[in-house]
């Protein structure tokens, strides 16, 4: 069975974090995977001239290109057309399905800013109309301890 996650690309004005962009992604959602892959679009966005890092919008737009890349492949890993991809998607809200939220705190919406912060909560399944608690967020500061959180 698939790790699924949502990752919410937030701005943040007058210290309210505003949601602009939901991406669900369907597989590998453990910090260790999809934790390590934020901090590897992040390197790679950190190479362009135009980053803008702190517009979520933006971010999440490359980050969806970035994820149809990687998944425009076959199960033998031969590339196929980069449009033919699964497992990631925008989406409205998050799935009812998730293991784990993220969050990618870009700044205030200008197209500069510093290099993003990774964030991830737990989201335990729930059985039907059950109450469950959700853990707070826990900043993943590098893909080292993203890759030794568990999974």
């Amino acid at each position: 069975m698939s790790t699924r996650a949502n990752i919410h690309f937030v701005n943040v004005v007058d210290k309210v974090e505003h949601i602009e962009s939901n991406i669900y992604r369907h597989c590998n959602g453990y910090p260790s995977g999809l934790g390590a892959d934020l901090h590897d679009f992040l390197d790679e966005v950190n190479k362009l001239e135009d980053k803008r890092f702190g517009d979520s919008e933006y971010l999440a737009a490359k980050f969806l290109v970035w994820q149809a890349k990687k998944y425009s492949t076959d199960y033998d890993g031969k590339e196929k057309h980069y449009l033919d991809f699964l497992s990631v998607a925008p989406c409205l809200k998050d799935h009812g399905d998730i293991e784990y939220r993220y969050k990618v705190v870009c700044g205030d919406g200008s197209t500069s800013g510093p290099r993003p912060k990774i964030y991830v909560q737990p989201v335990p399944f729930s059985a039907g109309d059950e109450a469950v608690e959700i853990k707070g967020w826990k900043l993943i500061k590098t893909k080292k301890q993203a890759s030794k959180m568990e999974s």
